[in-house]
């Protein structure tokens, strides 16, 4: 049988996990990711998602429930990543950001 796709919410601060959502493919997680989202309490809190879930839906809705975000982007969406890639090379940003102790490059 195929594989088992399950989309899961995890606390690395408390190590357990939040929530789970069952998918029958992969890329249903696009889609089940706000609906785990709506199901548990995240306000105030800093969401981490990888490349797939990088959604302005899924943006939206953790916007929408009153806490922040850190999604991955990858090259395969070019124009974004380009975008992101010139906002951040601006050497008068980075100093700004260095200065203020909100930038960290990894």
């Amino acid at each position: 049988e195929k594989a088992s796709h399950i989309v899961s919410a995890w606390s690395k601060e408390d190590g357990f996990c939040l929530g789970q959502k069952a998918v029958k493919e992969k890329s249903n997680e696009i889609t089940a990711i706000p609906e785990l989202l709506e199901k548990i309490q995240i306000k105030g809190q800093i969401i981490t998602i990888d490349a797939m879930g990088t959604q302005t839906a899924i943006a939206g809705k953790i916007r929408q429930k009153r806490a922040d975000y850190v999604l991955a982007l990858k090259k395969n969406q070019y124009t974004m990543y380009e975008d992101v890639k010139e906002y951040f090379s601006n050497e008068e940003f980075q100093k700004e950001m260095r200065e203020k102790g909100a930038y960290k490059k990894t």
